[in-house]
């Protein structure tokens, strides 16, 4: 901070991306595996992305933060002017500020855990394609995870008030607060058991143990969408399920044998083989969780 211009390069190209390390470690420590001092740079190893990511956040909260912020200016600028301002020059000022904290809360609920995508290398390699899942995944949540984000921001500010040291610990544990919330989301909107989703920074780990294999020699199939669970099935039904449009490939599946955990869909080729050109089997219109003897692997957690 001392060295004039290698302040401002570092934070404008280093900054940003130490602090994708620290969501990074977030992610590998929620989807319980160790995080090691290396994953703090692991930011640079994805250094456009995460810097593409950081400047685009900070176009969008400050598009939405605008309007109020002119507002609250010319009226502060009216307040402190030689002539007596007027109760309507307070107000607009209070309304400006008001709509300022609205507009970057909006934008912090619905783009806010694109940070936690892209450090779950669920983003595609788009920082666009993060920003879209950040949205879809708060769809229906976005007033429970702004009481996430008030709360982690009043830890913090508990933090400063013990002279300020209380930040070393009340920051790590608003990123893990904030992260479990993502992971949370991220579930509930995949429609998969709790911690089907754990792939994290260091790939895919088994949640727990799935149910015994069945005795059958074919392997069984099952597809969650939407919080339920579908099957069992042959590959083949499986496949004409997919033809049919009952999941999608951004679905998870499940199979005795060749997983162990759910999966996304489209990680699976086997699913999207073109099936043989055969009757549907009896009865596989109605397969519903629990409708048959064996309910498949509704919680693997």
């Amino acid at each position: 901070a001392l060295v004039p211009l290698l302040h401002e390069i570092f934070q404008f190209a280093v900054a940003p991306v130490l602090n994708a390390g620290a969501v990074i470690i977030t992610i590998i420590a929620l989807n319980r595996h160790n995080p090691e001092i290396s994953d703090i740079f692991g930011g640079f190893r994805n250094y456009g992305t995460w810097l593409g990511m950081h400047y685009l956040l900070a176009v969008i909260f400050l598009a939405a933060a605008l309007p109020g912020i002119a507002i609250a200016a010319i009226a502060i600028n009216r307040v402190s002017g030689r002539v007596a301002p007027g109760p309507l020059a307070g107000a607009a000022a209070v309304i400006g500020v008001l709509l300022t904290l609205a507009g970057l809360a909006v934008v912090a609920t619905v783009w806010g855990l694109s940070w936690f995508v892209v450090a779950d290398n669920w983003h595609e390699g788009s920082t666009v394609t993060a920003l879209k899942k950040s949205a879809a995944i708060t769809s229906g949540n976005r007033l429970a995870l702004f009481g996430c984000f008030m709360l982690a921001l009043l830890m913090n500010v508990g933090g400063v008030l013990i002279c300020g040291l209380g930040l070393i610990f009340t920051i790590p544990l608003s990123y893990c607060f904030v992260g479990a919330a993502y992971k949370d989301l991220r579930e509930l909107y995949a429609g998969v058991p709790a911690g089907a989703t754990e792939t994290g920074a260091r790939g895919m780990r088994a949640a727990a143990a799935p149910p015994p294999r069945p005795a059958a020699q074919e392997r069984t199939w099952y597809y969650a969408r939407k919080g339920q669970s579908y099957g069992p099935f042959t590959i083949n039904e499986l496949r004409m399920h997919y033809s049919r449009g009952a999941f999608e490939r951004d679905d998870h599946v499940f199979c005795f044998g060749r997983t162990r955990s759910w999966v996304p869909a489209g990680k699976m080729p086997e699913v999207f083989e073109q099936h043989r050109q055969a009757p549907p089997p009896p009865g596989i219109e109605g397969v519903h969780p629990g409708g048959g003897d064996d309910e498949g692997p509704i919680d693997l957690a």
